[in-house]
């Protein structure tokens, strides 16, 4: 993966299928990209390693967005609340 791989159309349709928006699908990708170019990742299927990345979210990341919104933890890191 290099650093101006631009996400396929179809990722994104399958992504918004499940729930995501486009500003989440954005935020993912970019999450997704920046970990495999960290990381050296060589894939024979770029697809699917986006698949379980964002199938990851719809069973955790949307879990965690609820309980935040509900405040049952903080969405703000300590350092930016001056907590550190």
């Amino acid at each position: 993966m290099t650093d101006d791989f631009q996400m396929p159309i179809d990722w994104l349709v399958k992504a918004k299928s499940k729930g995501m928006t486009d500003e989440t699908v954005a935020h993912e990708f970019e999450k997704f990209r920046n970990h495999h170019i960290s990381k050296g990742t060589t894939s024979k299927d770029w697809s699917r390693q986006w698949a379980t990345w964002y199938l990851g979210w719809v069973t955790y990341g949307e879990k965690q967005v609820g309980s935040a919104k509900a405040g049952k933890c903080s969405a703000e890191p300590a350092w930016m609340a001056g907590g550190i």
